[in-house]
């Protein structure tokens, strides 16, 4: 994780080169530090390398699925407790729970994003509040 005075580091993993680009400049433009993966197996080598204060990432994408790529870092001690947000528009909540234990950490926007949802999102997740509850077992959230 970053230094407490540090910008926070926001990790993007999504295949679609638009998309990276406006979200890396929109978080710039609120001091925060953007990072760019266009793959699973990018984004996996860049979490543990540069451990993000948070991920944003892409459900489906080639080079591995956003799942997988969930399931790489939750098994590593320097990613585990790393906060997630899926984002994807091809694939419904419901889906999603099937595959993925959504909990204090794990969190979903469908897309099209809208930022400030994003932004109070990223937010929450990255609190100090927020990151004593990702400690807790057991706690489940619901999305709907």
């Amino acid at each position: 994780m970053s230094q407490a005075n540090a910008p926070k580091t926001i990790l993007i993993v999504d295949d679609n080169e638009a998309t990276n680009d406006m979200m890396q400049e929109l978080l710039r433009t609120h001091g925060l530090r953007p990072l760019s993966a266009f793959d699973a197996v990018q984004g996996v080598i860049m979490a543990r390398r540069d451990r993000p204060d948070l991920i944003i990432l892409d459900f489906e994408m080639p080079g591995g699925s956003g799942a997988t790529m969930y399931t790489s870092l939750r098994k590593f001690p320097e990613t585990f407790q790393t906060p997630i947000i899926f984002v994807t528009g091809s694939i419904k909540v419901e889906e999603l729970r099937q595959i993925i234990r959504m909990d204090s950490r794990t969190r979903y926007l469908p897309k099209p994003i809208k930022f400030n949802d994003l932004l109070r999102l990223m937010d929450q997740m990255i609190s100090p509040e927020s990151q004593e509850r990702a400690q807790e077992p057991g706690e489940t959230l619901d999305l709907d």
